[in-house]
């Protein structure tokens, strides 16, 4: 499995060498929409050329009105894909979606899923038969309803999928919105590659354990976001341990370590459990439990601490809590821990490496060991006032603002199930419109806040507990 990521003119100037250079495996670029040329492909190109950067692949947003167009459309793509000097070892992409109809609308068309899929498969029937690979870009609300089975069948996808593993068959996932890489200023999109199996084949990641471990942070019992684990605890089709489903209000350490296995389909390799001790005797089973203070970790694999610890030889007590590791800093001495029920929320603990309170560690037998990338560790003072991990300080947000804050408030609130005045899910579009506005007021009423549609140091603080 390799990772990626995918970017357009919304990137601005990127430094691909600095890319290259933390652990990106490949790009993939927007080429064009409609019969317009991305203002940044022939540069990203270029510049992707010369750091010897992989391209695998190209997208082309579609925005196509008719089937003569769709086909204008997919002609004009490939044209810029010639014009660039690529060769047809890459793939194109075809990307229809909410803004294709959004658009169409505003010009008095309606499409529905017919057009989706006649517009996707000419496009897409145009590229093959020019020799080039090709597949379809998709959410998971398209795939499951608005795509043809059938069109599937006949072309690979790449699928937008943000909570853990892939729910469907693919090559490709993107599975975050806003990934951060050195050499590209703000968010990023960022992909696995699963080859041309189309995810079948049975990986078991070291990186999408951290990936999903750390998507959940700052999940928390105040505002009850921490639910999502236990319910994909429960959600589990296998034989509970125990026989025993998991409850809110219950202490949920084990839960959050188990859910991230279920939702990853990883159960085969790391051991479930709502109790700590417990997951030790499972590990035990598994042959995948070190029962040794000293044992330096890897990342991916779970610690748990004994409270009563007193520091003096090895530590055999009755384990307590359990935590993720995430990143291991073997010269200086330390690792990260990401933990559920840590303070009543999923937070990060700097740890001594043979520290006290170390009862021992899970180390699940992984089939692929890359880390490409490790989310930023938070500094020494950080780390100590728990502050909620984001990697910036939000601004604030009110009508008419635009930017990475504004794009956090949609992601949070798309989260927690709050909706737009028309009804929807916000749109990820890092603008504060009327849709964004709404919800945030919603947000504010439901936690007692003044309602006044302005995300400020009040609002911030209950979304993210900064």
């Amino acid at each position: 499995m390799k990772k990626g990521i995918d970017v357009s003119y919304h990137q601005g100037t990127i430094d691909f060498s600095k890319v290259k250079k933390c652990g990106i495996d490949f790009v993939i670029l927007r080429s064009s929409y409609r019969k317009a040329t991305d203002t940044r492909f022939f540069e990203y190109v270029k510049k992707c050329k010369t750091e010897k950067l992989p391209i695998k692949g190209v997208y082309h947003f579609i925005y196509a009105l008719s089937e003569t167009q769709a086909l204008a459309e997919a002609q004009y793509c490939i044209s810029q894909v010639k014009k660039a000097g690529l060769g047809k070892d890459i793939y194109i992409f075809a990307d229809f979606e909410y803004d294709t109809v959004a658009k169409a609308k505003q010009a008095g068309v309606t499409l529905g899923k017919t057009e989706c899929n006649k517009f996707t498969e000419i496009f897409c029937n145009y590229a093959k038969s020019q020799g080039y690979k090709t597949g379809i870009y998709t959410n998971i609300d398209y795939y499951k309803n608005w795509y043809s089975k059938s069109l599937f069948a006949k072309y690979p996808v790449w699928l937008a999928d943000y909570d853990g593993g892939p729910d469907f068959a693919c090559i490709m996932q993107q599975f975050t919105s806003s990934g951060q890489v050195a050499g590209i200023v703000g968010r990023v999109d960022m992909n696995y590659w699963y080859g041309e199996s189309t995810g079948n084949v049975k990986v078991r990641s070291r990186q999408a354990v951290v990936d999903l471990i750390c998507s959940w942070e700052g999940l928390n019992e105040a505002d009850g976001s921490y639910k999502k684990i236990v319910d994909i605890y429960n959600s589990y089709t296998g034989t509970f341990p125990r026989g025993v489903k998991m409850k809110y209000g219950w202490a949920w350490c084990a839960c959050t370590w188990s859910a991230t296995a279920i939702k990853l389909g990883y159960t085969d390799i790391m051991p479930i459990e709502i109790g700590c001790e417990e997951l030790i005797n499972q590990a035990k089973k598994m042959g995948c439990w070190v029962e040794a203070d000293n044992y330096v970790p890897n990342i991916g694999d779970a610690v748990l601490y004994d409270w009563n610890d007193n520091g003096v030889g090895d530590c055999t007590g009755y384990a307590d809590h359990i935590g993720t590791i995430i990143e291991v800093n073997k010269s200086q001495g330390y690792f990260i821990v990401m933990e559920g029920n840590y303070k009543d929320s999923v937070r990060r603990r700097k740890l001594a490496i043979n520290g006290r309170y170390i009862r021992g560690f899970i180390t699940p037998k992984y089939t692929d060991d890359t880390i490409s990338y490790v989310p930023p560790t938070k500094t020494e003072t950080t780390v100590k006032s728990e502050r909620s991990g984001y990697m910036f300080n939000p601004e604030v947000v009110k009508s008419g603002s635009k930017g990475t804050s504004v794009l956090l408030v949609q992601e949070i609130l798309k989260s927690r199930g709050f909706k737009g005045s028309d009804g929807k899910d916000l749109s990820l579009d890092r603008e504060a419109g009327p849709n964004t506005i709404y919800a945030i007021k919603q947000y504010q009423k439901s936690r007692g806040l003044t309602a006044d549609g302005i995300c400020g140091t009040n609002t911030w603080k209950d979304l993210i507990a900064i």
